[in-house]
């Protein structure tokens, strides 16, 4: 895939920022899925991203970024039907790095219970941990000294844990389905150390969703 992009600030002339820039953005994708047998399925791929051009996030105020970011991601989906008991396990492992500095790991554990020919319940716990950009501060960098800064939590090292239960009702052709979410994240959830932000976030989720297939 390949996308280019214009990046034009709304509000470039109040806060000096920049009024015309862009950035191109290259990707590759491969994966392979092996049938271990009637009920279990494994599947592993590599994507990699290469973005070029203006990277640096104009709203933020000190931010400076690289202008090149090459991204990495080993991702392994492995499922299990259990006839004996109408359900299926999911289990997903994902390894990232990418030459901002950034490493990280996701685990992600579901379960997918039929309940007769109309319900389906999804409980879901997810584990996520990143270490910091090479570049990132705790706090904007008005100095100079440095190339590269940025403040942004996402750039941050950083631990999550989120757990989620869906309830999922398919009706002739419509399938309707409700989820509900807790999402906490700390520095302290990292298996990395430094790099720690302020910012960020916990949240709860609810979510309502309407499908229809013809």
């Amino acid at each position: 895939s390949f996308s280019s992009d214009d990046i034009n600030p709304t509000d470039a002339s109040l806060y000096n920022r920049v009024t015309d820039q862009s950035k191109r953005t290259s990707s590759a994708f491969i994966s392979v899925s092996q049938v271990i047998n009637q009920n279990s399925l494994f599947q592993s791929s590599v994507n990699i991203t290469h973005h070029k051009g203006f990277l640096t996030d104009p709203y933020k105020l000190g931010d400076s970024r690289p202008e090149s970011r090459t991204q990495v991601a080993w991702s392994n989906a492995y499922r299990r039907f259990i006839s004996d008991l109408d359900g299926a396990l999911h289990v997903d492992l994902r390894l990232y790095d990418d030459d901002f500095g950034i490493n990280s790991l996701t685990f992600d554990f579901s379960w997918y219970q039929n309940v007769g020919n109309t319900f389906q319940v999804i409980p879901r716990l997810r584990y996520y941990s990143q270490s910091a950009a090479d570049f990132f501060t705790p706090e904007n960098d008005f100095s100079g000294v440095t190339s590269f800064n940025s403040s942004d939590y996402r750039l941050s090292a950083y631990g999550a844990l989120s757990g989620a239960l869906q309830v999922q009702a398919s009706i002739n052709d419509m399938t309707i389905s409700f989820v509900l979410e807790r999402y906490l994240s700390d520095d302290s959830y990292s298996f990395y150390d430094g790099g720690k932000s302020p910012a960020i976030v916990d949240f709860t989720r609810v979510s309502l969703g309407l499908g229809y297939s013809f």
